[in-house]
């Protein structure tokens, strides 16, 4: 797949920590429409708001809940 080409994803990062997905991602120039991120951690999601405003943030306590 031709990244220049590749139209722009939405991630959903579990256990984001510090967004180093989204660094990753940047650096690889992988288009991101839209980055969701759960973490738990205030420190990591205060560097996270910081490196990457436009991050939307979700907070997912119980993954099983979700499962069902």
């Amino acid at each position: 797949m031709n990244i220049k080409t590749m139209k722009p994803i939405v991630v959903a990062s579990l256990f984001d920590g510090m967004s180093c997905a989204q660094l990753a991602l940047r650096e690889r120039g992988i288009p991101v429409k839209t980055y969701f991120a759960s973490e738990i951690d205030k420190w990591a999601i205060a560097v996270t708001r910081k490196n990457f405003p436009l991050t939307k943030f979700m907070q997912i306590r119980n993954i099983k809940s979700m499962i069902g």
